[in-house]
């Protein structure tokens, strides 16, 4: 029969430990808890506790067979299986152990130790020394499950000695090997490695192979500095025959917002004598009343720099700082950009680099009137670098819109909504002699618009819209000869078709009278299919209206391209997605269309675009280009991803790669290589190489549960 021991158990152990020292027995006593199936007391005074014995103690829990505790030498005899949870993070099994009272200090025989889960060490022999410090000889340290008795990890850290120290949790091995499939692959005499429950320690991480056929091949060997609880810096060296690269990263979170920065600095034989180099950086902060303070920080030091070392294929560089808030029926934006053309045919010098915008808008609800009436203010300023008359134009503009629009329900259901607007503009030229240093505008706009759902559920439960639309609208006619320096590019899409203005900025607008009809198709089957289509062209009342426009916009003409989008989704996992502008003459001018399959064990995204060539918008030959992203699991720990990008108006490839990733409970590797291919930007191409591994159960790496394996016996 178990037998249960409260306040009997408590009051053993207290006076066996403590009688001697009495006189030392502090105000507060920790007492232990002890349950067991029998307890006896011998004639030599000895305590002993036999079947499923359960201690606890502070935050330690022992479980074993048996215990006896020996007055005189005031220790406890424990035979196994021993099973010691020290807190949350720290498990000991052993088969034999003598410890003290406090289980603190002692020595386990036969002895493993499991920290956070993740990370086994085994040794014959562990000593605990103050409940702070574990010291193991001859031990083996891994994180891989072995299902065999006599089974070799996938890796495994060998050493002479392994101490463990709970309080800074670090991990010290002296004459440590690293083997892999128990072939040793490295020999250190020190090693310091942190346990899985520290989040931030300050060392070296695993290093990465890094080969490139212009840079050369290397190790990129990461240091991280940890600099308080809330911000941290990574040094990252990139030696190579041909470049000496020092990376960075540094982060750092603050009450209200956080900040990233990163970097590196090179000296390499593909620019001799000169330093080489980037940044790029971004934060957040939330400031007081509301506002929200980002900025964004891209800079290169050359511009070729980002495509020698595959940092980033963005060959123009934008820099921003701005503040906003959104309130209730208001919203507040200032923001400064600067733009850096990494483009060889592109002169920074003649390109607006320094750009400010301020916005304030405000919305208004009248009980009288009804609708909805908004104020729009906007001041904006664009400042190029050159001093050359015209070339170096500088432009400031203040806009106001005042609108006002409602909507109702008419009988049958049919819907129909009135739109407002009156512009007011005001543009200031600077380092322009062809026109006048102050143009003012006025411009009053004004659309009516139906539309008519007409819904439907059929036989098959799935629901059907079908929505015809019509738009009629007129605008000022009055276009004063101003610089078109913002609505250089325009798009015909779904997202305007019933717009007042299709262009993107105030310095044009559209002009007289036109009309916009479309319609609307959607299809939804609760079995998994889905469908949609949307049709809309703009018929204007002279064809002098559609001036402004580029022409494979589709709007340059009184009856613009016909607008089509749609897209397909299965139940097998197809999303297909098409959106192109036809002529009258069924000739497509712009067609984009993209497709993602996914199922269990992979998935397939591919896309093209076909834009035709238009000096308008600065493309002097037509650019089609194909693309294809895999991802497929091999098994439950290999994956496979490959990219191809084709450039199919010029007939060749343009960037081309490929991974393989193994994956289990204890380790990541990842082996990637990857092709770029010579074009008008890039004149040399270039492969990379790159092979990373990370073991898990060091740090706060982490162990992934759907990895965890699982033996089956035979």
């Amino acid at each position: 029969m178990r037998v249960f021991i409260g306040s009997l158990a408590v009051i053993c152990l207290l006076c066996l430990s403590t009688a001697a020292r009495a006189s030392e027995t502090p105000a507060s006593v920790s007492l232990a808890s002890l349950v067991a199936d029998t307890i006896t007391v011998t004639p030599q005074s000895k305590l002993v506790a036999e079947g499923n014995v359960f201690v606890v103690f502070d935050s330690r829990i022992l479980r074993a067979k048996r215990i006896t505790y020996d007055r005189q030498t005031d220790d406890l005899t424990i035979d196994g299986p021993i099973r010691l949870e020290d807190g949350d993070d720290i498990i000991i099994v052993a088969d034999q152990a003598v410890l003290d009272t406090n289980l603190q200090n002692g020595l386990l025989y036969s002895a493993r130790i499991v920290l956070a889960q993740q990370l086994q060490l085994a040794t014959r022999q562990i000593k605990r020394v103050s409940g702070r410090y574990t010291q193991m000889d001859n031990a083996t340290a891994s994180s891989c499950q072995i299902c065999t008795e006599n089974g070799v990890p996938l890796w495994q850290i060998r050493a002479r000695r392994v101490v463990h120290d709970t309080e800074t949790k670090q991990l010290y091995f002296t004459d440590a090997q690293l083997r892999f499939g128990g072939i040793p692959v490295l020999y250190l005499p020190r090693l310091r490695m942190p346990d899985p429950t520290l989040k931030r320690a300050r060392g070296f991480l695993l290093p990465r192979g890094k080969s490139n056929t212009l840079v050369g091949y290397g190790f990129k060997l990461p240091y991280f500095i940890p600099m308080g609880d809330h911000k941290d810096l990574t040094l990252t060296p990139h030696i190579t025959s041909k470049t000496k690269t020092m990376e960075f990263r540094y982060r750092q979170k603050f009450h209200n917002g956080d900040v990233n920065m990163t970097g590196a600095l090179t000296s390499d034989t593909l620019v001799k004598n000169k330093a080489r180099g980037y940044i790029f950086g971004d934060g957040t902060f939330n400031l007081k009343r509301d506002y929200k303070l980002s900025f964004d920080i891209e800079a290169v030091m050359d511009e070729a720099y980002l495509s020698d070392y595959t940092v980033s294929p963005k060959d123009r560089l934008d820099s921003s700082v701005s503040v906003e808030r959104t309130r209730k029926n208001k919203y507040f934006s200032a923001e400064l950009l600067n733009y850096d053309s990494l483009r060889p045919t592109e002169d920074n010098a003649s390109l607006p680099r320094f750009i400010l915008d301020l916005t304030e808008e405000r919305r208004f609800f009248q009980s009288q009137a009804g609708g909805e009436a908004r104020l729009l203010l906007e001041a904006h300023t664009h400042i190029r670098a050159s001093k050359t008359d015209i070339i170096g134009r500088d432009v400031t503009r203040a806009h106001a819109e005042l609108s006002w629009r409602r909507r109702w329900t008419l009988p049958r259901g049919l819907r129909m909504g009135v739109v407002g607007r009156l512009n007011f503009d005001a543009y200031t030229y600077a380092q322009d002699s062809a026109f006048n240093k102050t143009i003012a505008k006025a411009n009053p706009e004004v659309a009516i618009d139906m539309r008519w759902p007409l819904k439907k559920i059929t036989a098959t439960k799935a629901y059907e819209l079908f929505e015809p639309v019509l738009q009629l609208g007129w605008s000022g006619n009055r276009q004063p000869n101003i610089r078109i320096d913002e609505s250089t590019l325009s798009e015909f899409d779904e997202g305007n078709l019933l717009s007042l203005s299709r262009f993107t900025a105030p310095d044009q607008r559209e002009r007289d009278s036109r009309a916009a009809i479309g319609m609307r198709w959607l299809h939804n089957d609760p079995r998994g299919w889905a469908s949609g289509l949307v049709l809309g062209q703009i018929i204007r009342g002279t064809k002098e209206s559609a001036s402004g426009f580029s022409a494979t916009s589709g709007l340059n003409s009184r009856y613009s391209d016909i607008l089509v989008a749609g897209q397909i989704k299965n139940d097998t996992g197809l999303i297909f997605l098409v959106r192109g502008l036809m002529e009258t003459k069924a000739n497509v001018d712009k067609i984009e269309a993209n497709a993602t399959w996914q199922r269990n064990r992979g998935r397939i995204w591919t896309s093209y675009i076909s834009l035709p060539n238009d000096s308008d918008e600065n493309r002097g030959r037509t650019l089609s280009e194909w693309s294809l992203n895999t991802g497929y699991y091999l098994s439950d720990h290999w994956h496979s991803e490959g990219n191809i990008r084709y450039d199919l108006s010029a007939d060749r490839t343009a960037t081309a790669g490929l991974s393989l990733t193994y994956e289990n409970e204890c380790v990541q590797a990842r082996f990637e290589i990857s092709r770029r291919f010579a074009s008008s930007t890039n004149l040399t191409p270039s492969t990379d190489l790159a092979l990373g591994v990370d073991l898990r159960g060091f740090g706060f790496s982490g162990s992934d549960t759907k990895y965890t394996r699982t033996c089956r016996s035979n």
